[in-house]
């Protein structure tokens, strides 16, 4: 494809290999940096919420439990950064996730600005962001229709479009994935590439399922038979370490292969010494087929997080099966009857262009450091007229830093949180005060107002050009409230602590 515009796909790499020695705690998400002095997070990409979350180290109770601080991706010291701004809710001006405010501000959040960065080299001085406090679970980039992180990059002009792809990478030679922000590569997918319009359209990456077969030695088993509706809509979200299934399915698969019900997660479980031995098939209704090998659907502590290691009842095996039933309690939007996690979304290639609102889905490559990409195809805005050669952003070497990112990841974390617990602790004013003005979405901003530069002597980017280096300036009124069901995913569902992100 080609575009009139000379900018460039921008790449996240997402390290997916990185389990420390004591088998509990799991780094494996996109490496940034929050705060001035900045502090080291790893996010998950998530298509279920718009903003960016990310945990408080209060979470962990403790700056030196680096097992789980590196559980949940990173914990964020609000008082050891000098740019760190409380926000009300009704003054936040990220978006707005849910229907109901009552609901969001009976929430356990802390709605705030700060300065984020990304390696890089850009930075999002009052970037709008959601801290979470006692709940363990990942910390995540929100790439959801109405993305805050998306709708900056694209209010900047530092992509060419809002679209994005997504390679987890996790079951590839290389152990690493990639977003890639206005463009793809066909590269990381192999067979025919599956285009449709998204549907519904407040949905990221949102499907019809006709086929869902267990197979095993014994033949192969219709997961549906028992449906009078012979299909369902789940939405593949890269975050979720689970398969959530509607009710009735996650129950024939539970009879089938002999499981119990977790009570602490929700999740079939078996002895260890009675771990199925099939594999599942899901096809959807575009033709896709995919089979998920046994391996990726019972407990595999690299990329669940590290939550169910996490003081967990070793004599158990868990399937990464989940009811919706148990996930949400909310249904609002009852048409989304399951969500396709990492056991479904390491096994495919998803592109969203949100501007023409297509999605695509095909069966992911097994990319190695030989063949993952170094160039990348721009999706073109709708606004560009003319077109032209396009311009790729070379990214050599780039995949080297991002398979050792998760093992650098680990260290950054512990050497921050040593520097954090010989800090002398400031005193802040932790009451509502006015947010940083920060970007919102392009719909509500034009792409040219209120661009300037800065530079931070303290950012680990800033001896990069000031082009890269991006503030926006908004009305503090301009919030942007997206309708959409996911608030349950972001929010507490039940007064039971969760262990897992939006789910």
């Amino acid at each position: 494809m080609s575009c009139s515009s000379s900018i460039e796909p921008l790449q996240l790499i997402w390290s997916n290999n990185t389990v420390s020695g004591d088998g509990k705690a799991a780094s494996n998400g996109i490496f940034m940096f929050l705060g001035n002095p900045s502090q080291p997070l790893s996010l998950r990409p998530t298509f279920s919420v718009n903003n960016t979350l990310i945990n408080n180290i209060a979470t962990c109770g403790s700056q030196s439990n680096t097992s789980c601080i590196s559980t949940i991706g990173g914990g964020f010291n609000p008082e050891s950064s000098s740019t760190y701004r409380v926000s009300s809710l009704t003054g936040f001006n990220g978006s707005q996730e849910g229907l109901s405010n009552t609901y969001l501000y009976n929430a356990p959040y802390v709605y705030f600005n700060d300065l984020f960065s990304v390696p890089s080299g850009m930075q999002f001085p009052g970037f709008p962001l959601v801290m979470e406090t006692n709940i363990l679970q990942y910390a995540a980039l929100g790439l959801g229709t109405n993305s805050t992180f998306m709708s900056a990059l694209v209010n900047a002009n530092l992509v060419p479009s809002r679209s994005l792809s997504l390679y987890t990478g996790a079951y590839s030679a290389v152990k690493a994935g990639a977003v890639v922000l206005g463009g793809y590569s066909n590269q990381f997918y192999q067979g025919q590439l599956y285009t449709e319009k998204a549907n519904p359209t407040f949905c990221t990456a949102c499907f019809n399922i006709t086929g869902m077969n267990w197979n095993d030695s014994n033949g192969t088993l219709d997961l549906m038979s028992t449906r009078t509706r012979k299909w369902f809509t789940g939405e593949v979200d890269p975050y979720q370490p689970f398969l959530v299934l509607p009710q009735d399915v996650f129950n024939a698969l539970g009879t089938h292969t002999g499981a119990s019900v977790d009570t602490n997660y929700g999740l079939l479980s078996y002895l260890a010494s009675n771990v199925p031995s099939g594999n599942l098939t899901v096809t959807l209704s575009n033709g896709l087929e995919t089979t998920i090998p046994n391996y990726a659907l019972f407990d595999p502590p690299a990329l669940d997080g590290g939550i169910l290691q996490y003081g967990r009842n070793t004599s158990l095996v868990y399937g990464l099966f989940e009811s919706l039933a148990y996930t949400s309690q909310d249904d609002s939007y009852a048409e989304i009857e399951a969500i396709l996690g990492l056991p479904y979304s390491a096994w495919v290639y998803i592109i969203r262009d949100f501007e023409r609102n297509n999605v695509s889905i095909a069966t992911a490559a097994n990319v190695t450091a030989q063949n993952f990409p170094s160039r990348y195809t721009p999706i073109c805005s709708i606004n560009d007229k003319k077109s032209t050669l396009s311009h790729h952003r070379s990214n050599a070497g780039a995949i080297a830093g991002g398979v050792i990112g998760g093992i650098a990841l680990l260290a950054l974390i512990c050497l921050a949180v040593w520097w954090f617990f010989r800090r002398k602790r400031k005193s802040k004013n932790t009451g509502a005060v006015d947010p940083l003005e920060a970007p919102l979405h392009a719909e509500h901003k034009s792409q040219e107002e209120g661009l300037t530069t800065a530079k931070s002597t303290s950012s680990p980017s800033s001896e990069l050009p000031p082009e890269a280096r991006a503030i926006w300036e908004i009305k503090s009124n301009d919030i942007y409230e997206a309708p959409t069901r996911h608030a349950t995913y972001e929010l507490p569902t039940g007064p039971r602590l969760r262990s897992e992100l939006p789910t």
